[in-house]
């Protein structure tokens, strides 16, 4: 068998295991709705059934039982979290800040003696780290097509961006927020120069929207957004990093600007390495991000 996925052998172990997908969800930390596609695939991949689904319980077919034998036999090779290993994760500030910290709090509950280094930096940094093994997975707006070794590059996601300000700014200047032509008025924080930056200049110079009154450029994105919130400013952000301000009506979007560029979020690895830990990594970012 070629491309054999791990995981869809450690979804029915578990399943088997826990007598049912709802223990071994709450067990593992993966949704039911993926462990009953992964049990599902691994039927397919095998030729076999093995769960008997026309039994109100849960029951196993003679290669379920079979399997599971097997699979039980190996549990410490395939399936011990308790392996002492460590992965390096490298990301801009940026992405780091939005995503990391779910994604990494998930993966600590599964694999607890698996030991994580968190590397935070500038691009060309992080891919020079990348290149010497320094890092193994690394979090970044671009995708590596330049390397020699078999890189895998996996987009997660398209992020929007936005322009925002405090709910008491906005209410005071509401009129000219709203008139796209006093735009390049606008009292804007942007990011320090960056590809972010560089995208973002471009943009505004294809469509006439030079802005004349940038009063800061902050490199932190958190940064931005505290002092955004206190300061009479405009601040562009990326939107998922700061839902949480939206919802508590801390901040405001302004959609004036339509079509602002979006970030890619590409999870970047080398597919020859030999720690397993990397690929859960990889499954736990492309679960949380509905991949």
């Amino acid at each position: 068998m070629e491309n054999i996925n791990l995981n869809n052998y450690k979804y029915f172990y578990y399943v088997v295991k826990s007598q049912g997908y709802t223990n071994a969800s709450n067990k593992i930390m993966v949704s039911q709705p993926s462990l009953s596609y992964g049990v599902k695939k691994l039927e397919e991949e095998i030729g076999k059934k093995l769960i008997d689904r026309s039994c109100k319980n849960f029951v196993l077919t003679k290669e379920g039982e079979a399997l599971f034998k097997k699979l039980k036999e190996v549990e410490k090779l395939l399936f011990n979290d308790d392996v002492k290993q460590k992965i390096s994760i490298g990301s801009l500030r940026g992405l780091a800040d939005t995503y990391l910290p779910q994604i990494v709090n998930i993966f600590h509950k599964r694999f607890p003696k698996c030991q994580l280094e968190i590397i935070i930096n500038e691009s060309r940094t992080l891919i020079s780290l990348f290149d010497r093994n320094d890092i193994n997975i690394l979090f970044d707006k671009n995708e590596l097509t330049t390397f020699n070794k078999d890189v895998e590059n996996i987009c997660l996601r398209k992020s929007e961006n936005c322009f925002a300000c405090s709910k008491k700014f906005y209410i005071e200047n509401e009129k000219l927020l709203n008139d796209i032509n006093r735009f390049p008025s606008w009292p804007l924080i942007l990011p320090l120069e960056s590809k972010k930056r560089r995208y973002l200049d471009e943009y505004f110079k294809l469509n006439g929207l030079v802005p004349t009154n940038v009063i800061m450029e902050i490199p932190n994105s958190n940064l931005i957004k505290e002092v955004v919130k206190n300061c009479d400013a405009v601040g562009y952000f990326m939107k998922e990093s700061i839902q949480k301000e939206i919802n508590a009506g801390e901040l405001v979007v302004i959609d004036t600007i339509k079509k602002l560029p979006a970030d890619d979020v590409f999870v970047i690895y080398n597919k020859d390495s030999n720690n397993r830990f990397i690929s859960e990594f990889i499954s736990v970012c492309k679960e949380y991000l509905h991949v």
